[in-house]
């Protein structure tokens, strides 16, 4: 069957369950087949539906040297019924407290058994509290196993059985294992846990993407929203599925279009990938969304940052954009901004010619605040220093001169 009508199934039978464990109550006395025995104890089947656990403890009231021994697979035994969790459908049953009982007085009359939905079929595997797993393929019932039947007992609604099954599994297989844990977990804490737990093992598997493996994200992102999906980018931002983390950067910004956080990822993405096509997208992106101007300022300087790192031509085309089309107290600041990029960024002769035509083009600008004016200054005497000569170090200090002499006319 499909993983939709799986999942269909299993709510079914859940449903199934936990209405027939409502006519059950502490106490009643049941008749069942041994399912499973384990190391702890054993599993018996009371109904299609309904398994119960007897632990050791609870296996007899009799003393022998291997309890084992007292039980084997199709036993047909009485129980008594005891800590039924009507929420989860999980049930604890003692043939010990029957024997007790039965040594006393006469046992109780089996209790509303003939009521139940299903009759008692004896079979060598239980069901895992809603896990058909005769509807499983062989593949799908490796994972069912001792270990996990006992654990999700234990477990009290976490996602650690689930988690440990996960490790090390390609996307088909965490897929069908997400599919499970999310119809067996109850709690909506557990069900955003396993979301994260599954993005984040995919994300560090280098694979395509297909849009079923997504569904677990969609999942995420219907139970928390954007915050789900920045926890996702913490933990996939160094995986090696870097399709998946591009996907997901771009999510975000469909989710949260006026946070900077999602185009600032975005651009650690072409960066990291030099992708000088990628980090292109972000200003299409960023027209659209309606932000503090401070938050699209951010913006805008990471992806420049990023452009000097991949392009340093598209950058200078673009921080010259950015300066031609400002006349406030903006150009200012990325003025000092682009040279500081460019002194940055020196690696060959060419590279001080141009930063030097920019700082002397700089400091000659009018319609700069005073401040500014000095402050370029201090940049270009350190860029002397660093790559010019004594006599180029005089000459920009007798511009600075020049320039104080005029203030104070």
């Amino acid at each position: 069957m499909s993983e939709e009508e799986w999942a269909e199934h299993l709510l079914k039978n859940q449903a199934i369950r936990l209405e027939t464990i409502k006519k059950l109550k502490n106490g009643d006395v049941v008749t069942g087949t041994i399912s499973s025995i384990y190391q702890y104890g054993a599993f018996i089947r009371i109904t299609r539906h309904i398994t119960a656990r007897i632990q050791i403890g609870e296996i007899s009231s009799r003393f022998v040297q291997d309890w084992a021994t007292l039980i084997h697979l199709g036993q047909r035994v009485k129980v008594v019924l005891f800590d039924i969790d009507y929420d989860t459908g999980k049930l604890e049953a003692s043939i010990k407290k029957y024997e007790v009982l039965n040594s006393i007085e006469a046992a109780p009359a089996e209790s509303t058994q003939s009521e139940l939905a299903n009759t008692i079929e004896s079979e060598a595997q239980p069901l895992v509290y809603g896990i058909d797993d005769n509807e499983e393929t062989e593949e799908e019932s490796s994972d069912e196993d001792e270990d996990l039947k006992m654990e999700l007992f234990n477990s009290k609604d976490s996602i650690t059985p689930w988690t440990k099954r996960m490790q090390n599994m390609q996307p088909d297989g965490l897929i069908k294992i997400f599919n499970k844990a999310i119809n067996y977990l109850q709690s909506p804490d557990s069900k955003k846990q396993i979301c994260l737990v599954y993005v984040t093992l995919l994300g560090d598997i280098k694979c395509p993407i297909k849009p079923e493996y997504l569904v677990p994200l969609e999942e995420g992102i219907k139970r928390e929203g954007s915050v789900f999906l920045k926890k996702v980018i913490d933990t996939i931002r160094t995986g090696k599925n870097r399709e998946l983390y591009r996907d997901v950067c771009i999510r975000y910004i469909k989710e949260r279009s006026t946070s900077p956080f999602g185009y600032k990822e975005l651009i650690n993405y072409a960066r990291i990938e030099k992708s000088l096509d990628q980090a292109k997208t972000v200003p299409d992106l960023l027209s659209r969304a309606d932000m503090k101007h401070a938050d699209r300022k951010s913006v805008e300087i990471a992806y420049i940052e990023a452009l000097y790192g991949l392009s340093k031509i598209e950058g200078r085309s673009v921080i010259e954009q950015q300066i031609s089309k400002i006349e406030n107290k903006s150009k200012e600041e990325w003025i000092i901004k682009y040279i500081a990029l460019e002194m940055g960024s020196i690696d060959k002769a060419a590279d001080i010619a141009y930063t030097r035509n920019v700082l002397h083009k700089s400091v000659n600008s009018t319609g700069i605040a005073e401040e500014a004016i000095k402050s370029l200054f201090k940049m270009y005497l350190k860029f002397e220093k660093e790559y010019g000569t004594k006599e180029r170090e005089e000459k920009v200090l007798e511009l600075a001169k020049e320039y104080v002499a005029k203030l104070d006319k």
